[in-house]
This record gives structure tokens, sequence and C-alpha cells, in this order.
């Protein structure tokens, strides 16, 4: 009767090992590993939104899901992320729309439209929900990935190394760093947009080779411009909160149901921690500054509006580009530039 016991004991331990065993098998099975690949590195603000988010996610799927991060274009390159992402070189990838060579037509035309809007403001967010909502093209162009986040960069504004531009008129004869649709409104106040990549920006200032550049206040300490200007006039052109971030779409529907949840459920959470960490960088970017003595300048209303002109017939103008291929550019800009007007009041 006690042999019976003992091996009637062996027996049951057998089977709780098994099941244990199939336990830990099954937990391994459902852990989802995900590379994200980033232009920007962990330290930008980006970057530190990032890393709030992905604490974010996995916490929220109880562990089961586990993002790898790839900073600094490490995995994919900053400019072709996108097209990268829809490849499946990442899992997940920021990206800026206005940099990829095809598709994007309405992102990269009418993106300046939100020009004297505060960056990722209530105002932000609910006039470009608007818009999606009664133009489908719009999101129809972020159709290859999975979108994750929608949010806006810092507001760009003048950095000037020797000539303090207060008017209109003071641009005239500049040379500024630009990117895409900002060279044409550098060029329409009288200046010369010139394409040079951020990490060459701080020394072309340095030298004299460019007088000035369009940037974030963040930049004044994460690039350390605040070293080399000495003027920075507010413009706040801000861009629509568009996608920053999306997920391969084979990616995507391979998830669970109640993972995916996880990811729809903080959209709002990327957009808000992004928003509180850039304010924060915004801030602090501006402390420096006027710790190393850089003048702010806020143009006058008067003049604000002769600058805006220039860059309202640049929106118009590309709008009208993209009207041409059949997309609503014209009646989005006059739609959002309604709504903002309305909202502001």
């Amino acid at each position: 009767m006690e042999k019976s016991k003992r091996l009637t004991l062996v027996l049951v331990g057998i089977v709780l090992c098994i099941l244990l065993m199939i336990g830990v098998q099954s937990a391994m099975a459902e852990t989802i590993t995900l590379r994200y690949g980033l232009s920007m590195p962990s330290t930008h603000p980006f970057g530190k939104a990032t890393i709030e988010w992905i604490k974010k996610i996995e916490k929220d799927s109880a562990g089961q899901v586990k993002i790898e991060t790839y900073w600094s274009g490490a995995l994919v390159n900053p400019r072709q992320s996108y097209i990268e992402l829809t490849k499946g070189v990442a899992d997940i990838a920021d990206y800026t729309g206005s940099y990829v060579s095809e598709g994007f037509h309405i992102e990269k035309a009418i993106r300046l439209l939100f020009y004297g809007v505060p960056v990722n403001s209530e105002i932000a967010y609910r006039v470009y929900n608007e818009l999606r909502a009664k133009y489908p093209q719009i999101d129809e162009e972020f159709s290859g990935g999975k979108v994750l986040a929608n949010f806006s960069h810092s507001a760009y504004d003048l950095l000037t190394k020797k000539n303090a531009v207060r008017t209109a008129a003071d641009f005239k004869g500049l040379t500024v760093k630009t990117s895409g649709d900002f060279a044409h409104f550098i060029n329409g106040l009288g200046g010369e947009g010139a394409r040079v990549p951020m990490s060459e920006t701080y020394l072309s200032l340095q030298k004299g080779v460019i007088d000035g550049a369009l940037a974030t206040k963040e930049s004044l300490k994460s690039w350390k411009f605040a070293e080399v200007i000495k003027y920075y006039t507010i413009l706040d052109m801000a861009t629509w909160p568009s996608g920053h971030a999306s997920m391969n779409l084979e990616t995507w529907n391979k998830l669970p149901p109640k993972i995916k949840k996880v990811f729809e459920d903080n959209i709002s959470y990327y957009n808000q921690i992004w928003a509180q960490i850039n304010k924060e960088a915004d801030e602090e970017g501006v402390s420096l500054a006027k710790e190393k003595g850089v003048e702010f300048i806020t143009p006058s209303p008067a003049e604000m509006e002769k600058i805006y002109k220039v860059l309202e017939s640049v929106v118009q103008k590309e709008a009208k580009r993209i009207d041409d291929m059949g997309l609503p550019g014209t009646a989005i800009f006059k739609d959002a530039r309604s709504l903002i007007d309305e909202y502001r009041k």
C-alpha cells in the first residue's frame, strides 16, 4: 500500500512538472518581440517620449510585448524609414511623410497650413481630426502601416547669427538652412533656402556659411545652436499633427486582438507624453539660450501678417498643385484655416 502511494505521488509530481513545462513554454511562445527603428537618439525628446511609451505598452500587455529599440538610424535609414518599414526591415518605425520619396502628396504639400497654431494643442488635434473625418485621402497616405502616434514637431522659428530679423523685409538676402517646402517660403521673402543637414548646421552657422536656420526651440540645447546664434525670431510655424510612428501591416495583422487593443489604447498616450516632454525640452532650450545672451524677437502683428501671407501663398500654390493630381488640396486648406479661425475665437 505504501509503495502504491509513493508511486502515485511520483506520477502526480511528473504530471505537475509536465504541466509546468507546458505553461512556461506557452508563456514563452506568447512573448511578442518587436523591433523599433528610430532616426533620433534616445536623448532626443522624441526618444525620451518613446521610452515612456514602450514602458506603458509592455506594462499594459502584462509583459507579453517586448520592444527592442534601434536608435539613430541603426536599423532604418531616416529618409527611407517609412519605405523600409513597409518592407519589414523594422516592425515599428518613426518617420516624416514629407521625407518619403514617393506618395504623401497631401502631407508634403500642405502640412504647413497650421501656422500660428500652438503645437500639439487641443485646437491642432481637433482641426486635424475633423479634416481626417471629412477627407479620407489624408489617412490613405498612411495606409502602408498602422499609425501608432499622431503629433507635430515643435514650431519652426528663425535662428540667426548676425542679423536680427524683426520684419518681413529683414529676410531679404539671408541664406537660411531649410528643408522641403520651407525653402519656397524663404525664397518668397527674398532670402535663399539652403538644404543643409542638421548634423552640419552648427558648423555652417559657426563658419558663416549660412546666416540662419529654421529650427525649433529644443534645438537650442539638443543641437547646441544657442552657442552660435545671437537672435531667435518667433514665427510659430507649426506642422499639423500627422502620423510619425507606424507598425508594419504584416506584423500588425499577426497580433492577437487583445494586443492590438493595447496599441490602439495607447495612441493618445504616445501623443500626450510627446507633447509634455517636447514642451519641457523647448523650455530648456529657451532657458539655455537666454543664459547665453540670445535675444528673442517677436515681430509685430503687422509684420507677422506679411510673413504669414508669404507662407500662405506657398501652401496655396502647393494645394493647387495637388488639386491637379485629383486630390482635395485647396478644399483641405480652406477648411483648415476656417476651422482654425473658428476655434481660436
